[in-house]
């Protein structure tokens, strides 16, 4: 059975329509939507839609989970605690990093990105039919930022084997890297791929661990291998690559002047059937990585030449040095040490300020939840790791959210390890926050007058290394308390609580996808509660940040776009809004394309809101393509091409001054065409002609101050509005605006010459 087929089925509930958010039915006859009948957090809501001047940012960027789906709107009172400002402070931050050894090609552009399926045509080909899912293991191609490459030619320091492995790639195209993990086998490839074709010509392939790399040199899926480029491919354990697979890409890369670096499954041994590709790949000098990476930071910040010599020197740092080290734990050093300069601080005095110190201190800290004996001790134990949790987990939130959430953690741990036979109202911050906390994890937060308490980290990473060490370390003791925690956070009513939870289980997700998926992203798709379907989009979203998961994230989300489960294509609605959808445009709108059929979800904005976060001046053709399409398939795809073009219209060019929609149409007189008539069907369609018309208004109100586009968006409204259907609507609702705004010079002249 496949997986959206399961999401459909069993007992869910099933919600019979998804309602527009905050608006009622512009048509009277128009049948009202059901709604459950349930409690406020059981109960469906929506998402609000784009509101005010903002601008989605730029496709290069790489937002931050959940800061792309708030829908540009204010949160609305679906959500039991409305206060804008809480969510807003925190919906742009990343709380967890994702900077393991895999995650430096997180800075990957998206220029050139092609994604293909193992065996099958080009994933993002034109679609011939209106239905065209693409199924199956991918791969996916992007080019490293030159920063990257630069900075890591300057840094990096070879390993015994180097000239041996770039006379291979010279002679023969392709060099298997064969070595231990954290033995900095990615930093050799991408120093190889630029020494071989350039700072600006490094690609990296990133291939779902089931891929078949064997099938990239085909006719079909090539298209990842660019000519006169460096390729970096690693190889994930599941497919271990063949001798016949290497002849194959080493004979493409000589063809096209282009290189290919192979990084292999962790071994300690080199497989002599790989030869004569493979080099054994061993990690270099600790001391020199060190000395590499502080010469490169005092060149940038003009520091002292003396304080290599100093950090050196001192004994602490010389014995750490002396212990085999990653050399991604060395360039942590490193950095640390170099933000030390002018502080007056030892240079020993860094190492305790390194991940792997604040690794330790996390294990220290969660260590006496195994050191107890009676019920009562461990009811002690529940409750201080319940507070150090919360605490960091919920770093940067007030005191009083950080209190709720870690009763609700501490309740977990007692019904999972039957303890609740003894009774207490006793808060978990009973004795005071300091009683359970360790200096070592918080610090004294001193807000000004009138603002409450926070919860500040002696370093924001000991939140993911908290959680780190609650997964693996003493998961018999705290995995199944910390689903049912996060399971229980993502009913709350503050829409800002949800996210962060959301956020902790999307990185859970990065050490162990199936469980949380299972356990908690796929139930959350399948409610009918929008919390909750919010949160799995935003789970994924965080997921997704990490590189290993990003093509699984991808194909999920289409599951979910295509599954007879109407709940599930809703979600995929919200994940598309993300920085998910963004991954690749036309698959993403495919998806929006599968669920916009749904006759379920034509009163749910979600589809238009994916729409809005989509559209950009780089994809304002393709959007305006599709919407053309959706308006022509049927009724409920012109509702949804409707709306889009609704939400599209108050989307701002990065300068945030004129509208990407006006600017289009400013120049394409075919463009305008097809704007016009989405439109005019907006304008008299009953489920959205309200927002419809709200909108021109918002558009000209925008406009009255800037004189080039007040011409143009004039010259627009004019056009539209004297359609002979539209032109009795068009003069009443100018004559009502204009009574509530009667300084506003383009409506009085839009008027004038109505």
């Amino acid at each position: 059975m496949s997986d959206e087929e399961q999401g459909a089925g069993g007992a869910e509930p099933v919600l019979p329509s998804l309602p527009e958010p905050g608006a009622p039915l512009e048509d009277a006859s128009a049948p009202a939507p059901e709604r459950l009948s349930a409690t406020a957090e059981e109960t469906p809501s929506e998402q609000s839609s784009p509101g005010g001047t903002s601008s989605v940012p730029p496709g290069s960027d790489s937002p931050s989970p959940g800061a792309s789906t708030s829908g540009r709107g204010q949160t609305t009172g679906l959500w039991a605690d409305d206060r804008d400002h809480e969510y807003q402070r925190h919906v742009g931050e990343r709380p967890y990093s994702y900077d393991d050894r895999r995650t430096v090609v997180e800075n990957l552009i998206a220029d050139g990105n092609t994604v293909v399926g193992s065996g099958s045509s080009q994933f993002n080909s034109t679609h011939n039919n209106f239905f065209s899912r693409k199924k199956g293991p991918t791969a996916r191609s992007g080019r490293f930022p030159q920063s990257v490459t630069t900075t890591n030619f300057k840094t990096y320091v070879p390993f015994p084997c180097f000239s041996q492995a770039a006379q291979i790639l010279r002679d023969r195209g392709v060099v298997y890297l064969s070595g231990p993990a954290d033995s900095g086998r990615l930093s050799t490839a991408i120093k190889l791929s630029t020494e071989a074709c350039g700072p600006s010509r490094v690609v990296m392939i990133d291939a779902d661990d089931d891929f078949d790399v064997a099938t990239l040199t085909d006719e079909e899926t090539k298209s990842v291998l660019r000519a006169d480029h460096a390729h970096v491919l690693e190889i994930g354990a599941g497919k271990p690559v063949r001798r016949s697979t290497l002849d194959s890409l080493a004979g493409w890369a000589l063809d096209h002047n282009a290189a290919v670096v192979v990084i292999g499954p962790a071994a300690e041994q080199v497989d002599d059937r790989l030869q004569p590709y493979a080099v054994s790949h061993q990690p270099p000098d600790p001391s020199q990585v060190l000395v590499s990476h502080l010469q490169h930071g005092l060149a940038l910040r003009y520091g002292p030449a003396s304080f290599v010599e100093l950090c050196l020197a001192d004994e602490r740092i010389s014995e750490y040095l002396e212990r085999p080290q990653p050399p991604r734990h060395v360039a942590d050093l490193a950095a640390r040490l170099l933000d030390s300069i002018g502080t007056g601080r030892e240079p020993g005095e860094a190492l305790s300020h390194t991940s792997a110190f604040f690794r330790s201190v996390a294990q220290d800290l969660l260590q006496v939840i195994e050191s107890s004996r009676s019920i009562g001790e461990i009811r002690a134990r529940h409750r201080e790791v319940a507070a150090r949790l919360g605490y960091a987990v919920f770093q940067d939130y007030t005191m009083t959210d950080v209190a709720d959430t870690a009763v609700l953690l501490f309740g977990a741990l007692q019904t999972c390890h039957r303890t609740t036979r003894l009774q207490t109202t006793a808060p978990v911050f009973g004795k005071g926050v300091e009683g359970f906390l360790d200096k070592r994890l918080g610090i004294l937060d001193r807000p000004v007058d009138g603002e409450e308490r926070r919860a500040r980290l002696v370093d924001p990473s000991l939140a993911q290394h908290l959680l780190d060490v609650a997964w693996n370390d003493f998961d018999a003791v705290t995995r199944a308390p910390l689903l049912a925690w996060l399971n229980e956070l993502v009913t709350d009513g503050r829409k800002w609580i949800v996210l962060r939870a959301a956020l902790t289980a999307g990185y859970l997700a990065t050490h162990d996808f199936s469980v949380l998926y299972q356990r908690l992203i796929k139930p959350w798709a399948t409610a009918p509660a929008f919390r909750r379907r919010q949160a799995a989009a935003w789970a994924l979203e965080a997921a997704s940040l990490n590189r290993r998961l990003t093509s699984r994230v991808a194909r999920q989300v289409a599951d979910w776009a295509w599954s007879p489960n109407h709940l599930m294509n809703d979600t995929a609605a919200l994940a598309y809004a993300t920085r998910i959808g963004r991954l690749s445009v036309e698959n993403s709108l495919a998806g929006l394309r599968a669920v916009a059929v749904h006759p379920r979800l034509m009163t749910s904005p979600t589809v238009a809101n994916a729409i809005a976060q989509l559209y950009s001046s780089d994809q304002a053709h393709l959007v305006l393509k599709e919407l053309v399409t959706w308006a022509d398939a049927g009724a409920q795809t012109k509702v949804h091409a409707s709306r889009s073009i609704v939400f599209t219209s108050l989307v701002n060019e990065p300068d945030g001054v004129w509208p990407v929609l006006i600017r289009l149409i400013a120049g394409d007189e075919q463009a305008r065409e097809q704007v016009t008539a989405l439109w005019r069907t907006a304008l008299v369609e009953p489920l959205v002609g309200k927002r419809a018309w709200e909108t021109l208004l918002q558009l000209v109100l925008r406009s009255d101050h800037e004189v080039d586009l007040a011409d143009e968006v004039e010259s627009f409204l004019l056009g539209l509005l004297r359609q002979p259907e539209l032109i009795r609507r068009a003069r009443f609702n100018v004559y009502v605006w204009r009574s509530d705004h009667s300084d506003a010079a383009l409506l009085k002249r839009i008027a004038e010459k109505l």
